[in-house]
This record gives structure tokens, C-alpha cells and sequence, in this order.
């Protein structure tokens, strides 16, 4: 090993300890010197890998706010948001699902951060599955349909229930024909006992009435308030 490839090697140490064991003041005194927040070590983490690991919430912060790629993979196609799920590091969670992490991403065992979380019973996977369920419900509200077919694709949950009641309640029966056909039960009940049934039949929507039927015949079904579907058709 030649003197300047030592000297870039001893850099990259320096990086990687800071990222690890200092403050943000010591890391950008070093970037600013000689160096990016892209270095990786062997094993194929970044800083930012370096960092949830130890909890260095300063140099995290930092990092993003520098844009480091949040949704690199070290060699087991760990990302940060991985580690810090498997950790139980609630805010560092919220941090990195801010600056933009992949709720998505498949470690090489097939894991995304949730199974992580899930897998070791963190808190981290309520924060998950609370930012899955924004996510996917603000999509299914916009009319996202583009948005809706990625979400429903990706191995993640997703709140498919509440969506159909939001679906209908916005009398959007593409949305609904499209949560349909992944086969959401529709007797699901939403607030004050009502199942999209009786939504779709209180707002007159025939459409979204008859996609429903097609796979909910039952017309005397309940709600909390003791009125049917018939009854509402009636009114």
C-alpha cells in the first residue's frame, strides 16, 4: 500500500469513528478538509449506517441535512432505517422516515424494516406501520392511483380496510374497484358502525353501490344506529 492510499485509508477511519463517537462539529471539520459523506468502509456502510448503529442522533441530523442517500444498502442490503428498526430507535425512525427512508426496501433475508421491528417486538413498528397507513391513506385520498397500485404491490401492511370506507366516502369508484379486486372485505365496520355499504347508499353513489353488492349481497345488514341500507336508499 502506497503512502497516499494509506493516507485516504486513515481519512476514511477518521470518518467512520466520528461518524460514530463524535459530534457534528469534529465531522464537518473533517468533510470540509478532505472528504464526502458518500465514503463507505468494507462493509458497505455509510456514515449514516455508522451512525444510527452507535444512536449518534447529532451526526445523523447532520448527515441529512448534508443529503447522504439514506436508502444505501451495506453487503447484507441493510439500510439505515433497517438498523434503527431492529434497534427499537423510535425518533431516529421518525428521523430518517422524514428525510425520505424506504419503507420498502428488502434486506437479503427478504426483511423490510417492519419485519425487523416486528420480528424483535420494537415500538419501532407501531412508528412504521403509523407511517405506512399515513402514507397509504393520503394516496387513496389524493386519488393517487398510481401511488395506491405501488403501495398495494410492496410486501408491506397496508390499511386496506380504512381505505375502502375513505374510498367511498369520496365517491371514487375507480378507487374502490381497485381495492376490490384485492379482495378487502367490505362488511369491514368504520365509525358509528358503518360499513361502506351504507356510506355509498347515504351518498346515492349507485356505482360504487352496485361494486359493492357484487361482492356484499346482504342488504339487512346493521348499523350502530339502526338504520339499513334499504332504509338509507329509501331516505
Amino acid at each position: 500500500m502506497n503512502k497516499n492510499t494509506f493516507a485516504v485509508k486513515i481519512k476514511e477511519y477518521l470518518h467512520f469513528h466520528v461518524a460514530a463517537y463524535g459530534t457534528a462539529t469534529k465531522l464537518k471539520q473533517l468533510l470540509d478538509n478532505c472528504g464526502s459523506v458518500d465514503v463507505i468502509n468494507k462493509e458497505n456502510q455509510t456514515l449514516l449506517h455508522v451512525a444510527v448503529n452507535r444512536g449518534n442522533f447529532e451526526i445523523i441530523r447532520m448527515l441529512i441535512d448534508h443529503s447522504i442517500n439514506v436508502d444505501s444498502a451495506d453487503k447484507d442490503g441493510q439500510t439505515a432505517l433497517h438498523i434503527a428498526a431492529e434497534k427499537g430507535y423510535e425518533e431516529i425512525t421518525q428521523i430518517l422516515i422524514n428525510a425520505g427512508s424506504s419503507l420498502c426496501i428488502k434486506n437479503k433475508n427478504g426483511k423490510n424494516p417492519l419485519d425487523l421491528a416486528q420480528q424483535q417486538k420494537n415500538s419501532t413498528a407501531l412508528v412504521i406501520s403509523n407511517s405506512i397507513r399515513h402514507k397509504f391513506l393520503h394516496a387513496i385520498h389524493c386519488g393517487d392511483r398510481q401511488h395506491v397500485i405501488q403501495w398495494l404491490s410492496e410486501d408491506v401492511h397496508t390499511s386496506l380496510d380504512a381505505a375502502l370506507h375513505l374510498a367511498t366516502v369520496n365517491n371514487d369508484s375507480s378507487m374502490v374497484s381497485l381495492l376490490l379486486s384485492q379482495n378487502v372485505s367490505v362488511s369491514c365496520i368504520g365509525q358509528e358502525g358503518k360499513i361502506p355499504l351504507h356510506i355509498a347508499a347515504a351518498n346515492g353513489n349507485l356505482n360504487i353501490l352496485q361494486l359493492l353488492l357484487s361482492k356484499f349481497p346482504d342488504l339487512d345488514v346493521q348499523d350502530y344506529v339502526q338504520y339499513n341500507t334499504l332504509k338509507q336508499l329509501k331516505d
